[in-house]
């Protein structure tokens, strides 16, 4: 499952990039750089900018609690009495 968010992860990342380079700059006279031309047409580039944000977050969130899941669940170890030796279990059982 975190290999497949990798992979989306990734692709989110890239489409994310590349939106951000379609943006328009910022007019800072001679170094202005605008890859699209002069015409308008930012605040699609924008909304969409807004949304693969949303996804990029989102996916960090879940691809996190997934690891964290999964490494509490590696660290839990099933403990039978066969296993313990009999010292460890004297002091720690009541009898009534």
């Amino acid at each position: 499952m975190i290999i497949v968010l990798m992979i989306f992860h990734i692709i989110v990342t890239l489409f994310m990039v590349g939106i951000i380079l379609l943006q328009k700059g910022e007019d800072f006279g001679a170094e202005s750089v605008s890859l699209r031309g002069p015409g308008g047409g930012n605040s699609v580039f924008t909304k969409l900018t807004v949304i693969m944000g949303a996804i990029f977050m989102g996916d960090c969130l879940l691809m996190a609690a997934l690891v964290r899941l999964e490494s509490k669940v590696s660290k839990v170890v099933s403990v039978s009495e066969e296993e313990v030796p009999g010292s460890l279990l004297k002091g720690r059982i009541k009898k009534k």
